[in-house]
């Protein structure tokens, strides 16, 4: 009868153990960013000559903040921000430079499914705001601003987390971005874009 209680009981801990990270009343924090973005490459030769010497850079970082509100189950608000850079050495000395930022606050919720073992799958769904800026410095607007949108942007995704322990976790993950944003400084046709992207980044529990 005593090997039974001991069986139980490591039961339980091993229980407690695999599945403490998505408990009710525990908090995550992830930081992600987009593969994509981390393997990009731009070839400098250009269509009017390969002396024109071109400069480019991109960042995307997806903060996330989240709450289990039952178990498995996690209300998160996420900021995004991207950044694309680019500037073409042209002719005479001039150049052309071009800034293109993306903000959004995006709350969603998360599910991870409750299947024993280290990897554990997800689905979220979320819904906020998107704001697009560009800016050219061959542009003649104040601030040499090209466009400026907001609007709704709808998100869903899956993924897959690795729980390293019951605090860390390497996470891996599919979104969709569908976004209907309005021109912000003239009377342009609204922007509709869908937006399919792979992120990986690491996620804290406490």
């Amino acid at each position: 009868m005593k090997k039974i209680y001991i069986i139980i009981i490591s039961f339980l801990f091993i229980y407690k153990v695999s599945y403490c990270q998505t408990q009710q009343g525990n908090f995550v924090v992830s930081g992600e960013t987009n593969i994509n973005l981390l393997f990009s490459n731009l070839d400098p030769r250009m269509e009017s000559g390969s002396d024109n010497k071109v400069t480019s850079r991109d960042y995307s970082f997806d903060v996330r903040l989240g709450y289990f509100v039952i178990d498995h189950l996690a209300i998160n608000i996420n900021a995004l921000y991207q950044y694309s850079y680019y500037k073409k050495q042209l002719y005479q000395g001039s150049r052309e430079e071009d800034i293109q930022t993306t903000l959004g606050l995006i709350p969603s919720l998360t599910y991870f499914f409750p299947v024993e073992g280290k990897l554990k799958p997800d689905v979220s769904l979320g819904a906020g705001y998107m704001a697009l800026k560009e800016r050219n410095n061959q542009v003649p607007t104040p601030d040499n601003v090209a466009y400026r949108y907001g609007g709704l942007s709808l998100n869903a995704g899956a993924g897959i987390s690795l729980f390293l322990n019951k605090n860390i976790s390497f996470d891996l993950n599919f979104q969709y971005s569908r976004n209907k944003l309005n021109d912000q400084i003239g009377n342009g046709s609204p922007q509709l874009q869908n937006i399919f992207g792979v992120m990986a980044g690491v996620s804290v529990y406490f």
